[in-house]
């Protein structure tokens, strides 16, 4: 059973059973591939990413709202003037049509009550940019897909954004 991966939430059930949670790394599911192949997947500079269970466990909590970590819908617009004004860094989820942008976030959000994220199983469902504060940290912005049935107005409005936002 060596490489496999357990998802976060059993992670977290069990966590309490391991002594020192702090110590256990996360493990990168490709890093299991090198033992079928010749040429590594990553090079050593590449593997930047490992945090500890503990810091995992912070990073979940950032998307379960609690008093003073309000988790919200701010506001769906393709008017660039519209956007946002705040100081929070944002982060934009942008790709082709019907990848799976909005599923993520629908993922991401599915502990908050009453946040509600659609997806559909056609291309082009998301029609404008979508903002959502994560509390006082940061915001998560659903950008239509392009290519596909991408509205006509996408890349203005995206290039407005890419240039304008942080």
């Amino acid at each position: 059973m060596s490489g496999y991966i357990l998802p976060i939430r059993t992670i977290v059930r069990f966590s309490s059973c391991i002594s020192r949670t702090s110590d256990i790394m996360y493990k990168n599911p490709f890093l299991g591939l090198g033992d079928y192949l010749e040429i590594p997947v990553f090079t050593e500079a590449e593997l930047v990413f490992r945090p500890t269970m503990k810091s995992m466990l912070k990073a979940q909590n950032l998307f379960v709202p609690k008093v003073g970590h309000e988790i919200k819908f701010i506001t769906a617009t393709i008017d660039p003037l519209k956007f946002p004004k705040h100081d929070l860094p944002e982060v934009a989820f942008i790709g082709r049509s019907n990848v799976g942008k909005s599923s993520v976030l629908k993922s991401i959000f599915e502990e908050v009550p009453g946040l509600i994220v659609k997806t559909s199983k056609k291309p082009g469902h998301t029609k404008s940019a979508q903002f959502y504060q994560v509390g006082k940290k940061f915001c998560l912005v659903d950008m239509p897909g392009y290519g596909y049935r991408a509205p006509e107005w996408f890349e203005s409005t995206v290039e407005v954004y890419l240039r304008r936002r942080k």
